[in-house]
């Protein structure tokens, strides 16, 4: 029981490094994020070509390099995990996606800011490979992801803590 115990509560001492899609690179948004304590990384900074971005790079391209570098993949396709279930089953990537993409880019930044300390803690306490939904409103929705097709995966909600609970 003790190794079991030791095993899936293993403490990771990485630092949570966030990787923001094309579309937060081109702005202040990633200013924005350092200010509030994060280490992150631009897209622009690691796929481009004589300073301009790359516009075909595709979705597993950056997944396993996220993977790679231990780095929060931060996007705004809620959708990936879906479409690139296989690829990210076999990389030990960590991927944070909003849950619309309807509104502007500000309430995200706001979000994630607020689900900062949430973030942090699975990076540090939760298996990769996982994947998040974040809400405007700071909610973060993990799931782990299983190597195997077949097994289960256990769903996590982290959300605010209700009145009655602080």
């Amino acid at each position: 029981m003790c190794r079991l115990w030791s095993t899936l509560y293993h403490k990771r001492r990485e630092q949570c490094v966030l990787f923001l899609e094309d579309v937060f690179g081109a702005t202040d948004h990633p200013e924005a994020l350092r200010k509030a304590g994060f280490y992150v990384e631009c897209f622009r900074a690691h796929f481009s070509r004589e300073g301009k971005p790359l516009k075909s790079v595709a979705d597993p391209q950056i997944i396993k390099f996220c993977a790679e570098n231990k780095y929060v993949l931060f996007t705004l396709d809620k959708r990936m995990k879906d479409m690139h279930l296989e690829t990210i089953r076999l990389t030990d990537v960590a991927i944070v996606a909003t849950s619309s993409n309807r509104c502007g880019l500000s309430p995200w930044i706001n979000a994630i800011i607020k689900a900062k300390r949430r973030i942090e803690r699975h990076v540090r306490k939760t298996g990769r490979p996982w994947f998040a939904v974040l809400s405007r409103n700071g909610d973060l929705r993990v799931q782990t992801i299983s190597a195997s097709p077949g097994s289960v995966r256990i769903e996590i909600s982290v959300g605010t803590p209700k009145a009655s609970q602080r």
